[in-house]
């Protein structure tokens, strides 16, 4: 990413923005206080999602709520009324149809009276940027505290016919 001219901040927050010669300007602050400020033609803001569960009457179906607002499930997506099973962006994250369409085929499956789980240690995920970044399973800190020996690789790599969505260019 260095070489492509990228910068990545991390732990960091927003402290302010302003506009200066038709540019953006965003401050942002590291753990340590460190303020930087960064200049750009154009910003995106992207804050986060919440679940929109409030006053709904879930609790008139002794259906519990995270405290973070999403409903709380078991491994069959049953929630704490044991004959609703909830699955997808209500059940919480990540937010990814894949994981809400295999949350879903658990339920039915559980349902239907047959031996199920879901296991989120392994949902792949995909940034569709130029360049793609894909992740899935552990990051190297939950690998270690887990007890894994792990040895950090990557490598750049494309697939034939796959285009990508900025430039429209295919892999080679």
């Amino acid at each position: 990413m260095k070489k492509m001219g990228i910068e990545m901040y991390y732990n960091s927050r927003f402290q302010g923005l302003s506009r200066e010669n038709n540019k953006a300007v965003v401050t942002i602050s590291n753990d340590e206080g460190k303020k930087t400020e960064l200049s750009a033609d154009k910003l995106l803001v992207a804050v986060g999602f919440r679940p929109n569960s409030e006053n709904l009457g879930l609790e008139n179906a002794r259906i519990e709520l995270s405290k973070s607002g999403f409903i709380k499930v078991n491994e069959k997506r049953q929630t704490t009324e044991p004959k609703i099973y909830a699955v997808g962006d209500a059940a919480g994250p990540p937010f990814l149809a894949h994981k809400a369409f295999r949350e879903g085929k658990v339920a039915a499956e559980a349902l239907a009276g047959m031996p199920s789980a879901f296991d989120n240690r392994a949902v792949p995920e995909a940034v569709l940027s130029d360049p793609e970044i894909a992740i899935v399973g552990m990051d190297e800190e939950s690998a270690r505290k887990s007890g894994f020996e792990i040895r950090p690789e990557s490598s750049h790599f494309a697939l034939p016919g796959v285009r990508s969505p900025l430039t429209g260019q295919t892999g080679s």
